[in-house]
């Protein structure tokens, strides 16, 4: 049986798709420690895989899967230098976005078969801004960013004998 899908919200961003997953980081950590939101992303991850599976292996590498991974407002308070403090937020939302590439690695949904990309963006793109513990928890996500490669998908639909 599957498990319990992640909390999440599916949205337009642009011209992508993006899915907002509200996997549990605790602050300052970039592990996912529920056993329930493991299964939930690798399903997700299998969901994900499979419909990119039903594309031809041309088409499939024209659909890029961004992962990003996003912080809260808080900063690590006793770092001495200012640089460290400053990147902490970075490299922990890289870390994030990591954590999940990883969990689909684990189901063989990873490169090179499938374009995959990790990004982090601190507290930068914050869904809330109030400073409260809820608004902060709610910045603590990552998200799936689908992205179609238009350039690649123009340029091979204009080769000799494609319509």
């Amino acid at each position: 049986t599957k498990q319990p899908r992640l909390g999440t919200i599916i949205r337009e961003c642009g011209d992508d798709t993006c899915i907002d997953l509200y996997i549990h980081f605790a602050r300052n950590q970039d592990y996912i420690t529920d056993a329930t939101e493991q299964a939930a992303l690798r399903d997700l991850g299998v969901d994900l895989r499979g419909g990119l599976d039903q594309l031809a292996a041309v088409d499939r590498t024209d659909v890029e899967v961004i992962v990003e991974g996003h912080a809260d407002r808080s900063q690590v308070v006793r770092m001495p230098n200012p640089r460290d403090a400053f990147l902490y937020n970075w490299n922990l939302s890289a870390k994030r976005a990591s954590a999940v590439v990883y969990e689909f690695r684990q189901i063989e949904f990873s490169v090179p078969k499938y374009k995959i990309v990790a990004i982090g963006y601190a507290d930068s793109q914050p869904l809330c801004k109030e400073a409260t513990d809820a608004c902060d928890k709610q910045n603590r996500r990552t998200t799936l960013r689908l992205r179609v490669d238009t350039r690649s998908l123009e340029t091979r639909l204009k080769k000799p004998g494609k319509p």
